[in-house]
């Protein structure tokens, strides 16, 4: 994309979980139809959720099963860090069995920590009769609309138009592509939407794109942009915003020097 001032306005490449609605569906090749999420009240399972904050310690999850398993069968929940601030891919915890009977073919299971949760994607997996039946993936992080920047990194550009390893306080005038990452304080869903603005000290705006987050996006909470001008940067300050719609996600003021 290339604006009226001749800067080229970058995709965005992101890693982000994605945005579950408080009961999540099922896919056509398990036996799991639904997984829902309930925030903890006073033990006891309470309101429904889209998805867990870092400070839910406990968590509740029913699981309703297609169709009712008949037979003296054992279940157990599996959980997993899959993508997550702590690590990916390990094993957070196994139930018991669980029983082996079903209330209108829902299992039900909690799972808590003494400590608040790291950010992440997750994953609960049942499991009969030591093979798994089926797995569902849910987020725990602060929603999407109370996210914001909590840091900005700058970075030197390899003269190829791609971001290099060095790290910077200022870009100089002669440096054409400029790299700018956001990283967010949850992990941001597929589907949103943002809008990246550079704006001179005095206001004028030099770049706008806007992007979505794709399904197969592959960043957790580092939302990256890059912008180029045809010529040599002029000199001054510049602010860098990150926008949900109207509402600020933070923003950035930096220095084009000699």
């Amino acid at each position: 994309m290339v604006n009226k001032h001749g800067a080229t306005v970058a995709r965005l490449a992101w890693l982000v979980g994605a945005m579950l609605g408080a009961t999540i569906a099922a896919a056509a090749d398990d036996r799991i139809e639904a997984v829902t999420l309930m925030r903890d009240d006073g033990g006891k399972p309470g309101a429904i959720v889209a998805q867990f904050t870092p400070q839910d310690r406990k968590q509740h999850f029913a699981v309703k099963l297609r169709k009712l398993e008949l037979g003296k069968n054992r279940f157990q929940a599996r959980f997993v860090g899959v993508e997550t601030a702590a690590g990916n891919n390990v094993e957070v915890f196994r139930t018991g069995d669980i029983g082996n009977s079903l209330i209108a073919n829902t299992i039900t299971a909690q799972l808590s920590l003494p400590r608040d949760w790291p950010l992440g994607r997750y994953a609960i997996e049942v499991v009969m009769n030591d093979q798994p039946i089926g797995r569902r993936e849910y987020i725990v992080s602060p929603e999407w609309s109370k996210q914001a920047v909590e840091r900005w990194i700058l970075y030197a550009d390899d003269g190829k138009g791609n971001p290099t390893e060095r790290k910077l306080s200022a870009f100089s005038t002669k440096q054409r592509t400029l790299h700018f990452e956001a990283q967010t304080s949850g992990y941001v869903p597929r589907g949103a939407r943002v809008t990246w603005v550079l704006r001179t000290q005095a206001g004028q705006e030099v770049m706008r794109g806007d992007n979505t987050v794709g399904k197969d996006s592959q960043v957790f909470n580092r939302l990256t942009s890059f912008v180029t001008l045809p010529r040599d940067w002029p000199i001054g300050g510049y602010t860098m915003q990150l926008l949900d719609g109207t509402r600020v996600v933070g923003e950035h003021k930096f220095n084009v020097t000699q």
